[in-house]
């Protein structure tokens, strides 16, 4: 079902879409004409949408590992099913596959789709499989058994795909005299110049939504301005960038300050662009396409959800939030109490009972978004040690309980340290809570931060390289751990996160008021007239 919300959205991903790469054996017409592979009449198609296509024809497995290349760079990849390439290589059978089930013709494609749910994971990406083979339903058994070891699962006839990646299967154009009297798969077949509509469709299908929206917004804001930004960071200004690296006392910010420099540039770009103004023109497109009115249960009481009540919240002028709440949660039977309670489940608010469970994981991806720095890392970055740095120790508190550390190290103490040098590093213990809390690791384990003014602890640790900090080392696992000085200790600790700078700075800031703060024993008469 269309609605207003949809149509922004498709709106939203047609300006951010902008190259789409074609991988077909027949491109220039050779072979089997019912396999070809029209290019002319695509050309044309995607340039009335105002969108690149590339065609790419590999003829070797090494133009095939160079496809799966572009394909991790392109936004959305078309890919045939038969490719023939000489291989050296066979297919390697998992445990769990049926021997029938494995279809050769697809191995290179499968390959494809494979390497880039391997090292991009977390990528948004739609791979859509545009095939002459007359055995649709079979690519996609074929497809479903070898790529559920990914988390894909059927999503509809023709569609696989699991939280960020979609493959969809369609048939070219020729297959229409195959398919005369089976409708069920006609409809499988997109005509040439469909295709721009398809799959901006599909793709939109992934991201509608709020949060979405506004990354694809501010991600074709930047690449709308990326002559500008270049312009802006030109080669003319080395000069003044060394000079003023010369004459600073620690050399190394002047790197430090370009990245603040880039990143606030983007800040302001997007601030004159008025992306946030554009996001909130879409809350009620959202409430009228997402919300359902339907009882939802507070403290065990029901009361009516409906998408007036979220409207009122949403677009109330009050700043207090209790009293937002109160004044406009009326008439519903509902305590002041129960008000309290709909402020901190808010989340729960704006889901439909379907998918209320969702609430606490929905959560923690926001909470996660707005706090952890190395969600960015990349695998081949070893994390280092430095100002809120996450660490879990092997050894565990008197209750068998995990024992956790935040470092509160300034950066510029956790650099320019000589190889071989040891340093000591500061750290706050964290304990596991389930209350109150201050940090959500990755697997949601919620953390305390224990203030006490004794329980800091201090830990040496060795720079084992010239790159003047303080390495974790990669496990077998997978996982990163740092190795402290002693080598008699079996203490190690494992890397869990980089918390964001300002949220370390504000649990120094707590952490040293606590530091501060001056008991003493006086007249009462006396504290109270100096009004302490």
């Amino acid at each position: 079902m269309s609605t207003s919300f949809t149509t922004k959205s498709k709106e939203i991903v047609d300006a951010f879409i902008r190259n789409i790469l074609f991988v077909d054996d027949q491109i220039y017409g050779e072979g089997d004409k019912n396999h070809e592979l029209e290019t002319e009449k695509l050309i044309k198609a995607f340039s009335k949408a105002k969108k690149l296509c590339s065609f790419n024809n590999p003829s070797s497995e090494e133009d095939f590992d160079n496809v799966i290349e572009m394909a991790k760079k392109t936004d959305i990849s078309v890919l045939d099913w038969k490719i023939n390439i000489e291989s050296s290589k066979t297919h390697t059978l998992d445990e769990e596959e049926d021997i029938d089930t494995i279809d050769s013709r697809g191995t290179f494609t499968l390959k494809l789709i494979e390497k880039l749910l391997e090292e991009r994971k977390n990528d948004l990406k739609l791979v859509f499989i545009y095939t002459a083979e007359t055995d649709l339903q079979k690519i996609v058994v074929v497809l479903l058994t070898n790529l559920k070891k990914y988390g894909v699962e059927q999503i509809s006839e023709n569609i696989l795909g699991n939280s960020n990646f979609r493959v969809v299967v369609g048939g070219k154009p020729s297959l229409k005299s195959s398919f005369a009297h089976t409708p069920e798969l006609k409809k499988w077949i997109i005509d040439y110049e469909n295709m721009p509509d398809t799959l901006l469709s599909h793709f939109t299908k992934m991201t509608t939504g709020l949060v979405s929206n506004f990354a694809l917004m501010s991600l074709s804001t930047l690449r709308n301005n990326t002559g500008k930004l270049l312009g802006l960071f030109s080669n003319e200004m080395d000069s003044a960038y060394l000079g003023h690296k010369s004459i600073i006392p620690k050399q190394e910010d002047a790197e430090e300050l370009l990245i603040e420099l880039f990143g606030d540039c983007i800040v302001d770009l997007l601030f004159y662009e008025n992306i946030s103004k554009s996001l909130r023109n879409q809350i009620n497109g959202w409430i009228n396409a997402i919300i359902i009115d339907e009882v939802h249960e507070v403290n065990s009481k029901n009361f009516q959800r409906n998408k007036k009540l979220l409207r009122n919240l949403l677009f109330s002028s009050v700043e207090d939030v209790e009293s937002r709440f109160y004044n406009t949660i009326t008439d519903l039977g509902l305590s002041q109490k129960d008000k309290r309670q709909l402020i901190t489940t808010s989340t729960k608010l704006f889901l439909n009972k379907s998918d209320i469970a969702k609430a606490e994981s929905n959560d923690i991806l926001f909470a996660n978004l707005t706090h952890h720095k190395s969600i960015f890392i990349p695998k081949s970055i070893s994390p280092i040690l430095t100002l809120g740095t996450l660490i879990k120790s092997s050894n565990t508190d008197t209750d068998g309980q995990n024992i956790y550390y935040v470092c509160i190290q300034q950066k510029c103490d956790s650099v320019r340290i000589l190889k071989n040098q040891d340093r000591k590093f500061l750290f706050i213990p964290l304990y596991i809570s389930k209350d109150k809390f201050d940090v959500l690791t990755p697997d949601g384990i919620k953390l305390k931060v224990d203030k006490s003014s004794f329980s800091i602890r201090t830990i040496k640790f060795i720079c084992s390289d010239t790159t003047g900090v303080i390495k974790a080392r990669k496990a077998r696992t997978g996982k990163f751990y740092f190795k402290q000085k002693y080598k008699s200790s079996e203490e190690n600790f494992e890397w869990i996160l980089d918390l964001k700078d300002m949220h370390s700075q504000r649990i120094i800031t707590q952490y040293t008021s606590v530091l501060a703060r001056v008991g003493l024993n006086e007249s009462e008469w006396l504290r109270r007239w100096t009004g302490n």
